[in-house]
């Protein structure tokens, strides 16, 4: 499994090279999981902990959820090829 920085870098490419909608919605979806991790930044870890638990946590399950959901759509660009 990549991490976020590695799948968000592919999620871009394809926008810029598809500009399709539901990529564009999976982008907005990290944003928000890096919106979280700005807030952690400076705060000691049992906050940090606290604060991705009450946070990322539900965006993180959204996420995936909302992933599933749309596999008949944009998330299957983002899939490698097969050999």
């Amino acid at each position: 499994m990549a991490c976020t920085a590695h799948v968000r870098r592919q999620v871009v490419d394809v926008f810029a090279s598809q500009g399709n909608a539901i990529v564009e919605e999976a982008i907005c979806r990290i944003a928000e999981l890096y919106a979280v991790e700005k807030d952690a930044r400076d705060k000691p870890p049992d906050d940090r902990v606290e604060l991705r638990q009450a946070r990322a946590k539900p965006v993180a399950i959204g996420r995936k959820n909302w992933m599933f959901a749309s596999s008949e759509g944009g998330v299957k660009l983002l899939q490698s090829p097969s050999p």
